[in-house]
């Protein structure tokens, strides 16, 4: 089909509009034929690819550009892109410990979060007790209903 073109696609093939035979006595003519093809499959490689480049190549960039909005926008993405957000808060200066917790839980990463809140429990002023007032307590409660809600009863 040297003169063909695209006309559109669908979950499994794709719609090609191709010129038929010119015939003298007939009018020129556009058949559109279907040619299956397996979109889903190369989505699916370059995306787990691309997964594995980004967890080589994450330490070699610098993450002081990174803003708070990306790391967001990345957290409400799938489970490898709420990784990625962690990662980023994590080696960036810019980002408060309060930051780095709540992108952890959004990536379901609640050790991660548990040994953020643990690190700064034993950095505040209320240690070795954490009062029920205090926002720390409250954090540990939230990462607490949150294990609750994903199932996630061993940390």
């Amino acid at each position: 089909m040297p003169y063909a073109v695209l006309v559109g696609s669908l979950n499994d093939r794709l719609l090609l509009a191709n010129p038929t035979e010119i015939n003298p006595r007939q009018k020129k003519r556009v058949e559109i034929k279907s040619c299956l093809v397996g979109l889903l499959e190369p989505i699916l490689i370059g995306f787990a690819t691309m997964q594995l480049s980004f967890e080589q190549k994450l330490d070699l960039f610098d993450s002081l550009r990174i803003t708070p909005r990306s790391l967001d926008i990345l957290a409400r993405g799938s489970p490898v892109c709420g990784d990625l957000a962690v990662a980023l808060s994590q080696s960036g200066p810019q980002f408060t410990q309060v930051m780095r917790g709540v992108y952890a839980v959004k990536a379901l990463r609640f050790s991660t979060a548990l040994s953020i809140l643990k690190d700064e429990f034993l950095r505040s002023r209320d240690y070795p007790k954490c009062p029920p007032t205090s926002h720390l307590f409250h954090r540990f409660r939230q990462l607490g209903y949150a294990c609750i809600r994903y199932a996630k009863l061993e940390i």
